[in-house]
């Protein structure tokens, strides 16, 4: 037993199914999605994902026993056994990538029909009336049950009950009421069920053994009165024969009708009188027919009906739908009667939307119906059309009218940026020839530059068009075929639909070839012409008498698309019944769902049927025909006019006869075990010495054992695949019709009218279909119809349907990647395709590098499915890098040439990276073995190449004598391969060069001049590797270096200055000069200035200019110690090594 999936797990599956889809979304589904299983049995359940991640995990959630479970890539079984849950819903899920999605199948237990029992019938009295009742034990479930009750070949009752509540077993009883009449003798009641599980299970079929029903008279002298058809459905201000005959002997009965409808062309014989009722215009009546015989009157009703068939039939147009949103689909059926007897059906494509029945419509005369379903458009809509049809079905007392209205085209919009479709409505339209159609070119485009139109050979007029859709008039229309094609360009790309319009010509007359006066029992020809008409495929003729199909015969071999006249030939051999019956020759040319449906019929001819000379007597048997199953039994009643009460019957036949009974003018015999396929019992009269015989025709059926069809493997979009469908064990063949259809449209129609050979044998019926885009997800079902009527049942049945599953990848993949990778290198490859069919989801992807498998993730947007995976080789070398996209059968491929190359890191070597100064260095640069081999080697510094090796050369060296400008140098050894490859590998080394203290100007000037009681620094650096200590002293006390201080007279003075460190020293004597105001000298110059004016200020002057020369050229100095900050070479003030510029700047 599966184990419950936590409610937290729940709640994350119901919040990610809210979230839309994420890249890297999948989807989960489950095979099969319903199923109808045997009470106790077993079914596998197929979970599957189109997730990608290895990891996916999945199960199922259900109540039910699981067992064998199985697994693959994306997929797991489980076997549910002893399934006895009338229904449940077991739940498949998947995790991928911490997301959870579920699905839900639904399972189905049944149990055919365990009995079905018929209730004994009483020895009836004849006109008296009886209830047959059958009781269907234990089966479910109920609402696929169908039980009919038979009398003979002919349907009584049919019960359907598809209201009914609860799917567990239940026992179904079926009530009818029956009138017997004297034909009633010796016929047995069978009752037969249907429990219809397709297209997710079997059709089974059982019957009860029969009843024979015992009819028996009133005393000696009774007469029955009988009325011929007890029922007729006729159009709305027609007309009909009507037949009142009677059992009574006496030649003086007379008969007559009561009706308040028009009686016209009065007709009779011994036994019978006809009326013709004509312009019938009451929706309901019910004309009474009675005899008088000797003085005692009986009569019986019949039941007249008026039909007009739908007026019109209206699909309201419907907006632009937005995808997703919920919209209805409103249908309205104009002026039709009986509303009982309409069933409406709403279409999308060949698929049924809705249908919709008025059994309960109270109301005899004509009404409009409105029929309104809700949709929820899909993505795959678009495009499709809606149609309404509507079916009168008055059979078997009138026609059966179709009738459908004009194609609604769904518009869905919300499709994904950049992807649009073309469009066509009508897809396909039947126009009368010379007339004219409107074709709309339409698109999801959204560019506003998008161009439509039309490509034909017919003529255009009256263009019309909008945003996203254009419109041309097709007219004078005189190729019976013909195929416009729709296009649109939409941002450079151009798509295009076609159309197919076919052109028809409704019958111009239809004739039937008048009849001579016929003589009982004889064999004539009836004949029906149907002048100029097409297309002939869509034809169908019916020969009738009165209300019974003498014979009906379709076209659907017939070749070549333009009119033609048709000639329609059938043999009766005429009863004395038929005397005063109409022949008429329908014609129907069914050119729906994409046009009309006409009728057509001739003028009625009259059947005169003469007997032989006065004293003759017939003999009749029935049935004359009857269709028996196989092994079956059925009765057979031989009756003659003779009146000499010494008549003698019997029957010849190589049956086995059992059950013998007779009466006044007839006997009867039950055959039984009937194992011949065709047989024919005479039966034979002696009438005063003479004898007469009549022959019935017995056929033995089998209904067909079973319907297969052949599994259908997945398409590719255009290809051409064969539908098979096989039918084994049935008999007679030529009574067999099968139908391949696709949803609801039919694809292929096969009837097997020239088969030979009576007993049972296997059909085989072949049909070539083109997978479209339009098929995917459609079903493919085989539907049979064994049709023995009127003289035995109607069976159905079908295969199992077969889903269609179409894929196109109607583009080549791509790939991207670069052309070089070096060895242990993961750069990425992607690998991906446009225009996937049906979904994005559903591409497969197989990539490779060097035969070896990637591992790779898959992304989807809209029909773009695209894979990305880390390329990499551990061997150097060319690689083919290989990509397969597959979707169904379909599989596309891409495939490039990647060159794996090795590239060693360089190796750079200097013999000695701290060296002295002018010492002799040697940089030396070389490149292990690569792979292509060839190298070319470059060796440089921060300015420029120094040295460049030939491309076979794997080695460059430098020589050089080390210099102070030397140290710190960095020196570069490239690597570039020489076949081409865009690949650089480097490696750099640094050297040091070491030399002792140097001391000048630059760090350490020779005299500095301050002023009194100004803030100065005293500054002196050395040059040197490693740094050289500074130490300065003055008067043998040592001075800090790089202090602020407030300057005073005692700071002049001489400096001494010495940098040392391991490599030597170097000493320097600083002076420094401080100026201040001498308030001793001033007066003295005062008192002498007098005496001395003259030479005083020549010699003042020039004293002046010598120091102004000299503080200026001091400062210059100090100024330009500043703006070089620390030098190259590292500096050191007071011993410390100093890093600070502003230190370096100081003066």
């Amino acid at each position: 037993m599966a184990q419950p999936v936590p409610v937290l797990l729940w709640a994350w599956c119901a919040l990610t199914a809210l979230a839309g889809a994420a890249q890297g979304s999948f989807e989960v589904s489950v095979s099969p999605e319903a199923a109808v299983v045997e009470h106790g049995g077993s079914v596998w359940i197929n979970c599957s994902t189109t997730c990608r991640d290895p990891g996916a995990m999945g199960g199922v959630e259900t109540s039910l026993t699981t067992t064998d479970r199985k697994s693959g890539p994306g997929w797991v079984a489980f076997r549910l056994v002893n399934i006895k849950e009338w229904a449940s819903s077991p739940q498949c899920y998947f995790t991928c990538n911490g997301t959870i999605k579920l699905v839900t199948a639904n399972i189905s237990a049944y149990r055919a029909p365990e009995r079905v029992v018929l209730e004994p019938l009483p020895e009836m009295e004849l006109g008296q009336a009886y209830n047959v009742t059958c009781w269907v034990l234990n089966v479910a479930p109920v609402t696929h049950l169908t039980v009919t009750l038979r009398r003979g070949g002919e349907t009584l009752h049919t019960e359907t009950f598809q209201s009914h509540t609860g799917t567990g077993p239940d026992n179904i009883t079926v009530i009818t009421e029956i009138t017997p009449q004297r034909r009633d003798h010796g016929q047995e009641i069978t009752c037969h069920t249907a429990l219809d599980l397709t297209p997710h299970g079997s059709h089974f079929e059982n019957s009860s053994s029969a009843v024979e029903l015992k009819v028996y008279g009133a005393a000696q002298g009774s007469f029955e009165v009988s009325v011929s058809p007890e029922a007729a459905v006729v159009e709305h201000g027609g007309s009909v024969w009507i037949n009142c005959s009677t059992t009574c002997r006496d030649p003086g009965a007379m008969g007559g009708v009561e009706t308040s409808l028009t009686t016209t062309d009065r007709k009779s014989g011994p036994g019978w009188v006809a009326f013709r009722l004509v312009n019938i215009k009451e929706w309901a009546s019910s004309p009474q027919c009675y005899f008088t015989c000797n003085g005692t009157i009986k009569l019986v009703t019949a039941n007249i009906s008026a039909y007009r068939a739908p007026e019109r039939v209206v699909l309201e147009p419907l907006p632009e739908m937005e995808l997703g949103q919920a919209y209805n689909v409103t249908c309205w059926v104009l002026n039709v009667a009986p509303v009982t007897h309409l069933t409406v059906t709403l279409r999308r494509g060949g698929e049924t939307l809705h249908t919709e029945t008025f059994q309960s419509h109270t109301g005899t005369g004509p009404d409009n119906v409105t029929v309104i379903t809700e949709i929820t458009p899909q993505r795959r809509d678009h495009g499709q059309e809606i149609t309404c049809h509507a079916a009168l079905d008055l059979t078997p007392y009138g026609s059966h009218f179709e009738n459908s209205s004009s194609a609604v085209e769904l518009k869905v919009y919300g499709a994904a940026q950049g992807s649009f479709e073309v469009s066509v409505s009508p897809e396909a339209a039947v126009v009368e020839h010379g007339g004219s159609v409107w074709i709309n070119c339409s698109t999801t485009c959204r560019d506003p530059g998008a161009m439509g139109g039309v490509e034909t050979s017919l003529t255009t007029t009256d263009r019309k068009s909008g945003p996203g859709w254009v419109a041309f008039r097709l007219v004078n229309i005189k190729e019976w075929a013909s195929s416009p094609q729709c296009y649109f360009t939409c941002n450079g790309t151009i798509k295009l639909v076609t159309a197919n319009i076919s052109a028809y010509r409704a019958p111009e007359r239809v004739v039937l070839e008048p009849l001579p006066e016929m003589e009982l029992g004889q064999a004539y020809n009836v004949t029906c012409w149907v002048l100029n008409v097409a297309p002939v495929t869509h034809l169908t003729v019916t020969l009738r008498r009165g209300g019974e199909t003498l014979h009906t015969e379709t076209f659907q071999s017939h070749t070549g698309t333009g009119p033609d006249n048709i000639t329609v030939i059938t043999e009766i051999t005429p009863q004395r019944r038929d005397h005063g019956q109409e022949i008429t020759c329908h014609t129907a040319l069914d050119l729906t769902p994409h046009g009309s449906h006409f009728e057509n019929s001739s003028s009625a001819v009259e059947l005169k049927v003469y007997g032989a000379a006065q004293g003759s007597f017939e003999v009749s048997v029935s049935p004359e025909a009857a269709v028996v199953e196989h092994g079956g039994s059925v009765w057979i009643n031989c009756s003659t006019t003779c009146r000499d009460p010494g008549a003698m019957g019997g029957v010849e036949t190589s049956l086995t006869t059992t059950d013998r009974k007779s009466g006044p003018g007839w006997v009867a015999f039950r055959l039984v075990n009937i194992k011949e396929w065709a047989s024919s019992p005479q039966c034979y009269f002696t009438c005063n010495g003479t004898i007469k015989l009549v022959t019935a025709n017995i056929s033995a059926y089998r209904a067909p054992e079973q319907v297969v069809l052949e599994p259908i493997p997945e398409m590719e979009l255009g290809q051409a695949y064969n539908v098979t469908c096989r039918v084994l064990n049935v008999a007679p063949v030529t009574h067999l019709t099968v139908t391949l259809r696709r949803w609801g449209q039919t694809l292929h129609t096969e009837i097997f009218q020239n088969h030979t050979g009576t007993g049972p044998d296997n059909v085989t019926v072949t049909h070539e279909i083109t997978a479209q885009r339009s098929d995917h997800g459609q079903e493919i079902t085989c539907h049979t119809a064994l049709d023995l009527t009127p003289h035995g049942p109607h069976f159905k049945n079908s295969s199992s349907a077969v889903e269609l599953k179409v894929y196109d990848l109607p583009e080549e993949p791509w790939l991207q990647t670069s052309r070089y990778i070096e060895v242990g290198a993961r750069p990425l490859a992607r690998c991906g395709v446009a225009g996937v069919f049906p979904v994005a989801g559903e591409a497969w992807f197989t990539l490779s590098f060097g035969g070896v498998s990637l591992n790779f993730t898959v992304t989807t947007l809209d029909n773009t499915a695209t894979a990305q995976g880390e390329v990499w080789s551990p061997s150097p070398g060319q690689h083919q890098l290989n990509c397969t996209v597959t979707v169904g059968p379909v599989s596309r491929s891409a495939g490039q040439s990647v060159l794996v190359y090795r590239l060693p890191e360089p190796v750079l070597e200097v013999n000695e990276s701290r060296t002295l100064v002018n010492s002799s260095v040697t940089v030396t640069c070389r490149s292990p073995e690569a792979d292509p081999p060839g190298v070319l080697l470059q060796l440089r510094d921060a300015e420029r190449v120094l040295v460049s090796s030939p491309p076979a050369q794997p080695l460059v060296q430098l020589h050089l004598t080390a210099g102070e400008e030397d140290n710190g140098r960095e020196f570069t050894c490239e690597a570039t391969p020489v076949s081409g490859i865009p690949a650089m590998k480097r490696t750099s080394a640094r050297l040091t060069v070491l030399y002792g203290p140097r001391m000048d100007d630059s760090g350490c000037p020779r005299e500095w001049i301050w002023k009194e009681e100004t803030e100065q620094t005293f500054s002196c650096l050395a040059r040197g590797n490693p740094a050289p200590a500074v130490v300065c002293t003055k008067d043998g006390v040592p001075v800090s270096i790089g202090v602020q201080r407030q300057v005073r007279r005692e700071d002049a003075g001489t400096y001494h200055c010495k940098a040392s460190n391991a490599h030597g020293s170097a000493s320097r004597d600083v002076t420094v000069q401080v100026e201040y105001l001498n308030i001793l000298g001033l007066a003295l110059g005062l008192v002498g200035a007098a005496a001395a004016l003259t030479g005083l200020g020549v010699g003042g002057y020039m004293y002046y200019r010598s120091t102004r020369i000299r503080n200026y050229r001091l400062r210059r100095q100090q100024a330009k110690q500043a703006e070089q900050g620390k030098p190259a070479e590292q500096m050191s003030l007071n011993g410390a090594t100093q890093n600070t510029p502003e230190l370096e700047h100081s003066v």
